[in-house]
């Protein structure tokens, strides 16, 4: 009978879709199964594969941005997402000075709040409230859920497209 080694690790991948759409991205974990008997995962983020339309899907080439609506479904991503500005609102009295650009609807029934941190504001050429009022704008940067909200934080200009 040959021994086990001490530790043993696994790597899986799980292909995973949602709604039905093509698959689009692999979530990788790690498995390790000690001498011990137990058993510990720790899982790493998501990637993208090549394109939605890529050899795994058989799918059709990836929309260039999501709708707005889309927006909570991609948590934890670095989705492009457009939609038509409602509110721009600049809070200085607030810590951190944010602006904050709600899309679709004004707050609180935002699909997605784009916020710009006081720090940040002098890399636009603008005040962002002047800039983009009243535009339709496509965002791009890391999703994440505030107050259960979508939210995309940019320090960039680059990261705000008008369309």
């Amino acid at each position: 009978m040959h021994a086990l080694p001490r530790d043993v690790s696994v790597t899986l991948r799980f292909p995973f879709a949602t709604g039905g759409q093509p698959i689009q991205a692999l979530q990788r974990s790690k498995l390790r199964f000690h001498n011990s008997g137990r058993l510990s995962v720790s899982s790493r983020r998501t990637f993208p594969l090549a394109a939605s339309g890529g050899p795994l899907s058989g799918g059709e080439p990836p929309a260039e941005h999501l709708p707005l609506e889309a927006a909570a479904q991609h948590i934890g991503e670095r989705p492009k997402i457009c939609g038509d500005v409602a509110e721009v609102t600049y809070a200085p009295e607030i810590g951190g000075k944010p602006t904050f650009i709600n899309l679709g609807e004004k707050h609180p029934n935002q699909p997605l709040t784009t916020l710009i941190w006081g720090e940040n504001r002098a890399r636009w050429p603008q005040p962002p409230e002047v800039h983009y009022g009243g535009e339709t704008i496509c965002v791009t940067g890391e999703a994440d859920l505030h107050e259960g909200t979508p939210q995309i934080v940019v320090s960039s200009p680059k990261q705000i497209q008008v369309r």
